[in-house]
């Protein structure tokens, strides 16, 4: 579940297979977006493989029990590898789920080629990537953050009207950033776009 939509104020799923944006301003709510997300997924399968990308300001590096985490650009690039040769693999009986944190930071860096091979082999298996990043960071139809949007999924918190079109290819209504409390945004999946209320993870 991702959270609570406006248009029936109940649950509102999400698929989870392929890349999940998570997109907005500054103290939006992106943190707190990627570890619902993650406790979301553990609820569904409490076994599911969990890869950490990040940074020297990653904030999710203690949050949970990686399989493995990378946070610098060199760890990155061997294991963006690694864990797209994995997924290759069509009899792995495990669910992987990948998080990334700020995603713009690996572009033009040692890790950018294996990272976008593994946008484009996530987006071609079972599995599932988010990943966050300044929604005027992924306004880009090109190259490597094009291949993270690939999926066309995901949510743009304290949204802009223009925001859908340039990150999803799905127009928004006409909103005003200031109506977005944070944890608040619109998603879009399979072309459709809904305002939703994430849930505050503590901790």
């Amino acid at each position: 579940m991702l959270g609570v939509a406006e248009d029936t104020l109940a649950a509102r799923d999400f698929d989870s297979v392929g890349t999940f944006v998570v997109a907005g301003p500054p103290s939006s709510g992106k943190t707190n977006a990627l570890k619902s997300l993650i406790t979301s997924m553990r609820r569904l399968d409490p076994a599911t493989v969990l890869f950490h990308f990040g940074g020297r300001r990653a904030q999710l590096k203690d949050y949970t029990s990686w399989t493995r985490s990378a946070v610098t650009p060199e760890d990155a690039k061997e294991l963006a590898k690694e864990i797209t040769e994995l997924i290759a693999d069509d009899s792995l009986p495990t669910r992987v789920l990948i998080v990334v944190e700020d995603v713009p930071q690996f572009a033009d860096s040692p890790a950018e080629r294996e990272m976008k091979a593994l946008f484009q082999a996530i987006n071609r298996s079972d599995h599932l990537l988010i990943g966050d990043a300044d929604v005027t960071q992924v306004t880009s139809g090109f190259g490597f953050i094009c291949d993270f949007k690939a999926g066309r999924k995901g949510i743009i918190l304290k949204p802009d009207s223009f925001d859908g079109d340039a990150v999803f290819k799905v127009p928004f209504p006409k909103v005003k950033r200031t109506d977005f409390p944070e944890g608040r945004g619109i998603f879009v999946q399979a072309g459709r776009q809904v305002t939703v209320q994430l849930p505050l993870v503590e901790g």
